[in-house]
């Protein structure tokens, strides 16, 4: 992974430098033309779209038959690498809380929560051995940031008096 500017672990400093926020503990995109874009912006909508590779959507993007360029006018198109691990579970947790896999403590799909003495899916949020049943933690009374040392992007916004949002789709 590219920590230095072309990373997940980067575009949430960016986000606060847009909003005029003060940005977290690793450096903004490295990613001048994207700047300039976002520049005075009021309102900023991430669209992550989980294991999708560079190549195919850039490929997508230039299909007559996909239909996408309509959608995307000005767009600026550029790799960002992930962060390692590069499972869903740490590189989501490194976009909500601005810190990598090693700062925030989430390290897999499954994690050993000694103070809760189980094996947890850190994506449904449930003990492994029933990970069908999402959320069983938080019916449980645990909730979700309490399970991270660090403070969420969530957090941050709000101090700045930043509204933010979380539209997840159900797979």
């Amino acid at each position: 992974p590219n920590y230095t500017g072309r990373s997940l672990l980067n575009l949430p400093a960016s986000l606060d430098r847009w909003l005029g926020l003060e940005p977290g503990p690793h450096a903004p995109l490295d990613l001048p033309g994207l700047n300039s874009l976002a520049s005075g912006a009021q309102q900023v909508v991430v669209c992550l779209v989980d294991a999708l590779p560079f190549a195919r959507f850039n490929a997508w993007l230039h299909d007559p038959g996909a239909a996408l360029q309509p959608y995307l006018p000005d767009a600026l198109l550029a790799p960002l690498t992930s962060v390692v691990p590069s499972t869903t579970s740490a590189a989501l947790t490194t976009v909500w809380t601005g810190r990598s896999p090693a700062e925030h403590g989430v390290l897999g799909y499954e994690l050993l929560l000694r103070e809760y003495g189980m094996v947890v899916n850190m994506i449904t949020l449930a003990p492994a051995a029933f990970e069908a049943q999402r959320g069983l933690l938080e019916r449980a009374g645990v909730r979700a940031p309490s399970l991270l040392p660090v403070s969420t992007l969530g957090t941050q916004l709000a101090r700045g008096g930043v509204e933010a949002h979380a539209f997840i789709g159900n797979a």
